[in-house]
């Protein structure tokens, strides 16, 4: 990277950005943080979210496994074609995906058939609680050029850590999305992409 850019991440990759920003500050311009996980959330962990992220950790095991045997391309192939047979999260988990421009779905349908994705998300739940403590700290970012976007379904006291997050900076600011819930980039884009030109 010649030159500091302005980092858009969505989520975990929040955490991701917020410690890039905080470790290499020369490399970051501004950050975009879409609709950040709440680590209050998964840290200190209740019984309820531990059991949640232990069956994550099991669910993605079990793809992997699945994935090295062409199994779960198959599924997504057949979940598709049988779409109106599908549970409600797994109808939700495709009409986010239908959101994408058409020609990028055979890219996701691959990225999700392979072993490594399931694998990567399964590192990523083992270490949510550890992940989460740490960025619970919001260690001060100076005056970066920093926007938050908040999903339209959190409550106000959801939406509040959210604030804390723009709070880092005295450059920050908190918005939230206009419509849709946590894929702001592919329920609100204008928004995305209007935050981002700004900082420009």
């Amino acid at each position: 990277m010649d030159e500091p850019a302005i980092v858009v991440a969505h989520s975990f990759g929040c955490l991701v950005a917020r410690a890039l920003a905080e470790t290499r500050p020369e490399l970051v311009r501004a950050l975009v943080l879409l609709d950040p996980i709440l680590t209050a959330d998964w840290w200190p962990a209740t019984r309820e979210s531990e059991a949640r992220r232990r069956y994550g950790v099991c669910v993605a095991r079990t793809l992997a496994w699945a994935a090295r045997f062409g199994l779960v391309r198959l599924g997504v192939s057949l979940m598709t074609a049988q779409r109106r047979r599908l549970s409600a999260s797994a109808q939700q988990l495709l009409g986010e995906i239908e959101k994408l421009p058409p020609e990028t779905w055979p890219v996701v349908r691959s990225h999700w058939s392979r072993p490594q994705s399931f694998v990567s998300m399964r590192g990523y739940l083992e270490a949510l609680p550890e992940s989460c403590e740490e960025g619970a700290k919001f260690a001060p970012l100076g005056d970066l050029p920093l926007t938050v976007i908040s999903g339209a379904h959190w409550s106000p006291e959801q939406r509040a850590e959210h604030l804390r997050w723009a709070r880092l900076s005295s450059n920050g600011r908190h918005l939230v999305a206009r419509q849709g819930r946590h894929w702001i980039h592919l329920d609100d884009p204008e928004l995305v992409i209007e935050e981002v030109r700004r900082l420009c």
